[in-house]
């Protein structure tokens, strides 16, 4: 394992669909603000005008440096359909070095 030297971080959000939560993805690897997203479909309750809402979304896992995130929360925020994205990160303390050289290769 090894520190991070250039702050690495996880971002957290969320989507309307699988399409949407795809070309999200392919921008932010294209402009090289991450190098890796995973996306999965989830089930969520949720307050909505103080009540219990369900609904049906996407939840991203965004991997990237911290001097990307500004322009993901921007890029996440101007896209975003209906309400206020949920742009949360998550700082990384430790990764193995080969993945944190395959990171810094293409996002540098």
């Amino acid at each position: 394992m090894v520190f991070i030297s250039k702050p690495m971080l996880f971002i957290y959000t969320t989507s309307t669909d699988i399409e949407k939560a795809r070309e999200l993805s392919e921008v932010l690897i294209q402009k090289k603000w991450a190098t890796a997203v995973n996306f999965w479909p989830t089930h969520s309750v949720y307050a909505s005008h103080g009540a219990p809402k369900e609904g049906e979304g996407v939840i991203l896992f965004i991997r990237t440096l911290e001097k990307h995130l500004q322009d993901i929360e921007d890029y996440i925020t101007a896209s975003h359909l209906g309400g206020i994205p949920c742009v949360a990160s998550l700082n990384v303390y430790r990764i193995n070095r080969p993945y944190k050289e395959q990171v810094m290769a293409h996002i540098n």
